[in-house]
């Protein structure tokens, strides 16, 4: 790891329960919070089981590695920040000795998307707070077929249900502290 102060996150559920993520302190990495975090995935429980998740933006990758513990079948993580993705791939080794079910791609989560041609039964959008609209990363996803099922959003401000795409339903919607989080259901 480079110079940046090390940090450290918990996963709070599932077979890894109380393992620390590893990752550098760096501008705009912003782990998803504990109260946040048991809320999403009391929201997933009875999704879970098998899912094929994608985590855009991993950051830390606390939403895919929760998701993981929790009995999610893959993760496939994506974070353009090289260090962040090597601590993310350190993480899934140090957590899953014989076989990995989760993927780390080094690559700008808006230039994947444009590329990719998978589908996934839940997908997680927690972008930067400084990236320009999390509507516009909603409707590219919504515009290459990514999400099966259910998307996870994460914003600095309220999350409009007129903006989102139309297939999608907001399902839940919560605030903690000064984030918004929400479920949609697409349709």
């Amino acid at each position: 790891m480079s110079n940046h102060q090390r940090q450290s996150v918990r996963i709070i559920g599932g077979k890894w329960k109380g393992r620390k993520i590893i990752f550098s302190e760096q501008i705009g990495i912003r782990p998803t919070g504990n109260r946040i975090r048991e809320t999403l995935f009391s929201w997933l429980h009875r999704d879970l089981s098998n899912a094929r998740c994608l985590d855009l933006f991993s950051g830390s990758g606390a939403l895919g590695m929760e998701a993981l513990s929790r009995g999610a079948e893959t993760v496939k993580f994506i974070e353009r920040d090289k260090e962040a993705a090597l601590s993310i791939a350190k993480s899934l080794s140090n957590f899953e000795k014989e076989s990995s079910s989760g993927e780390v791609v080094c690559a700008d989560a808006n230039e994947w998307i444009q590329k990719n041609e998978e589908t996934f039964d839940i997908v997680f959008i927690d972008p930067p707070f400084n990236e320009d609209s999390i509507y516009k990363i909603c409707h590219e996803v919504e515009e290459t077929a990514l999400a099966k099922k259910l998307i996870y959003l994460e914003w600095h401000s309220e999350i409009e249900s007129s903006l989102l795409p139309k297939k999608w339903d907001l399902l839940k919607h919560k605030k903690s502290g000064s984030v918004f989080f929400a479920l949609c259901l697409k349709c």
